[in-house]
């Protein structure tokens, strides 16, 4: 089991499935956590597509870039 805590967050997103099951998302790049992003997210999508929700997914993503740069000599 590998340790998330000390990972960079790259993004956070959500993806609401309506119950006709169109499937829509939305993203936005962040580097902390909190519970207001993921609100603002949603209603960012719902003001377009009031509609019932069936499913509604929340997530992160992580930065998996390398925090230090290759240095080459060339000569």
């Amino acid at each position: 089991m590998s340790d998330d805590k000390d990972r960079l967050i790259k993004s956070c997103f959500i993806k609401v499935k309506y119950n006709d099951f169109k499937l829509v998302s939305s993203q936005k790049s962040y580097d902390e956590l909190h519970y207001d992003i993921f609100y603002d997210l949603l209603l960012k999508i719902y003001k377009t597509n009031a509609k019932p929700i069936r499913l509604l997914g929340a997530g992160i993503q992580f930065n998996n870039s390398e925090t230090s740069q290759l240095n080459l000599d060339i000569i």
